[in-house]
C-alpha cells in the first residue's frame, strides 16, 4: 500500500514543533514530501486550537499565530463536527484517539501519523492504518524504488546528509536466539498486567512483569524489560500491523523497530494476537542483533 495522505496526531505535531520528537530526521523528510506534493497532510481544527493555546501560554500570542500560519502552509485543517464527537464515545478507545480515527475515516485518508501507535491497539480497532514518521519514510522509499532487495539497503538522502538506513532481507527466518517460555496477561478491573518468562541466547531464564494501556502494550513492555536486562541496544517501535482471514485463524503481526538510523522488521504468527505480537517483537530484536556490529 502506498501512503498518499494522512491525518497527523496532535501530540506528534506538538513534539515536532518543539523539536523534542526523537526522530526529527524522519519528520523533516515527511515535511519535504508534503512540500513537494508527494504526500497530503491533514490536521483537525481541535488540534490546531490546542496547539495555539499551548503556544500562547508558552510564548505569547505572536508566536502562537506564527505556528498556526506555518501549519497552514503544510497541512489542511479538517473541522470536527458534533456527529464525530458523539460517535467517538461509543468506540473502545480513549476519546481523543477515537476522534482521530473517525476523522481519518471521514476524510478517507490512508492512515494516521503518530508517535504512539500502541494508543490505537487498545480495542484492536483496524478500520484505518496507523504509522509513525519512520515507517512512512520507509513506505515512500519502498514504493519509489520498487521495494527492498533481499540482502541490500536503501539510504534516504535529504540535502547532503544520510537520514535513514533500512536494513532489509526479512526477519531472522530461522530458529530464534531468544525464546518465549511463558506469557501471562491479566486484565481484570485494573490496568492490564503481563508477565513473561524468556530464555536468552545464553540459555539464561529471565522473568519480567509490566503494566500497560492494554494487553498488547503490557506484553510489549514486559518483553522489553527482559531485553533491557541483557543490554539489548536501545530501540523503539515505529510500526505495527496485523492480519487475520477469519475469527479463528492464525494472526499475522508485522512490526518495525528503529535502532539509531536503522530499521528492523519482525513477524509473528499465532491464533492469539498478543502472543503473535510478542513473537514479532522477539523476531525483530533477534534480527537486529544479527545485523548490528557486536
Amino acid at each position: 500500500m502506498r501512503i498518499q495522505s494522512f491525518l497527523i496526531d496532535r501530540d506528534l505535531l506538538w513534539d515536532v514543533l518543539l523539536e523534542r520528537y526523537s526522530d526529527m530526521e524522519s519528520m523533516r523528510f515527511v515535511w519535504k514530501l508534503i512540500s513537494l506534493q508527494y504526500l497530503k497532510g491533514y490536521v483537525t481544527d481541535v488540534a490546531v486550537d490546542e496547539i495555539w493555546r499551548n503556544a500562547y501560554l508558552l510564548k505569547g500570542e505572536e508566536t502562537a499565530d506564527q505556528l498556526v500560519f506555518l501549519l497552514s502552509k503544510f497541512l489542511e485543517c479538517q473541522p470536527v463536527d458534533q456527529a464525530v464527537m458523539m460517535n467517538a464515545r461509543s468506540i473502545n478507545l480513549r476519546f481523543s484517539t477515537a476522534v482521530k480515527v473517525l476523522c481519518g475515516l471521514d476524510l478517507g485518508v490512508d492512515g494516521i501519523l503518530t508517535s504512539n501507535p500502541l494508543d490505537f491497539w487498545q480495542s484492536g480497532f483496524q478500520g484505518i492504518s496507523i504509522f509513525t514518521p519512520g515507517w512512512l519514510v520507509v513506505n515512500h522509499l519502498e514504493r519509489s524504488f520498487g521495494g527492498m532487495s533481499t540482502c541490500g539497503t536503501y539510504r534516504a538522502v535529504t540535502g547532503d546528509a544520510d537520514s535513514l538506513v533500512v536494513v532489509s532481507g526479512g526477519s531472522s527466518c530461522g530458529k530464534l536466539a531468544w525464546r518465549l517460555e511463558q506469557l501471562e496477561v491479566c486484565c481484570g478491573d485494573k490496568e492490564p498486567r503481563a508477565t513473561v518468562v524468556m530464555q536468552t541466547p545464553a540459555a539464561e531464564t529471565l522473568r519480567a512483569m509490566a503494566m500497560g494501556n492494554g494487553p498488547i502494550d503490557a506484553a510489549y513492555k514486559a518483553v522489553k524489560k527482559s531485553f533491557d536486562q541483557c543490554a539489548v541496544p536501545d530501540h523503539q517501535l515505529v510500526h505495527t500491523s496485523t492480519q487475520a482471514t477469519t475469527a479463528d485463524s492464525e494472526v499475522s503481526v508485522m512490526i518495525l523497530l528503529q535502532a539509531g538510523n536503522s530499521l528492523f522488521p519482525g513477524r509473528g504468527f499465532h491464533t492469539d494476537t498478543v502472543r503473535a505480537y510478542v513473537y514479532a517483537y522477539i523476531d525483530a530484536v533477534d534480527y537486529m542483533l544479527r545485523c548490528l556490529p557486536r
